[in-house]
């Protein structure tokens, strides 16, 4: 399990930088199935109204979380799912880092 507590000040940095509304974790780094080879799955909302090349800031965005987080980072827009499983477990079991 990943300590949030100790990396949530690097996390709302590296997020003031960006037009990010909101962000989360969710999936295994929030469990006790969290292992060495496992990756950071993270939910993010941009903010629409900034305009901005989504392109080109999601992977800064998700190359910066992996020097924080020191492993992959699975970056996952915040947006309707079609399948409404994956939705109902992001939802069960993510936490909000950083909202502005």
């Amino acid at each position: 399990m990943i300590d949030l507590l100790k990396l949530k000040s690097k996390i709302e940095r590296v997020c003031r930088q960006f037009p990010i509304k909101r962000l989360g974790i969710f999936g295994s780094a929030l469990t006790q199935d969290f292992g060495l080879e496992s990756d950071v799955d993270v939910l993010v909302a941009f903010d629409s109204d900034e305009n901005i090349d989504l392109f080109d800031k999601y992977f800064e965005l998700k190359e910066q979380l992996e020097t924080i987080f020191e492993r992959e980072v699975d970056l996952v827009i915040d947006k309707p799912f079609r399948n409404p499983v994956f939705r109902e477990s992001v939802e069960k079991t993510k936490i909000i880092i950083y909202e502005r």
